[in-house]
């Protein structure tokens, strides 16, 4: 497999587009809920899929996780992860 490398420029990109989509999608949830939603801002880091459990806290921590693959201009996977706690609030 050939690892690709995302400069700082297209990783602060990513980043951007992340944040407009998560902003997107809160107002939309908090519109179809009519309770407030609150939002922290994404973190965005590029790493090996294998290294995400250590990153995360640990194999011992109960996460909810979606995984997206992205083909095309960018093709990759985009992994969301969220704690039980917000796991159980959706």
């Amino acid at each position: 497999m050939t690892q690709v490398l995302i400069n700082e420029m297209k990783l602060d990109a990513i980043r951007e587009l992340i944040n407009i989509s998560s902003g997107n999608a809160a107002t939309a949830l908090a519109q179809m809920t009519s309770k407030k939603v609150d939002l922290e801002v994404p973190s965005v880091k590029y790493m090996d899929i294998m290294k995400i459990p250590e990153e995360i806290g640990g194999l011992e921590d109960l996460m909810t996780c979606i995984a997206v693959i992205t083909e095309g201009d960018i093709s990759g996977f985009l992994v969301f992860i969220i704690d039980k706690e917000a796991y159980l609030k959706l």
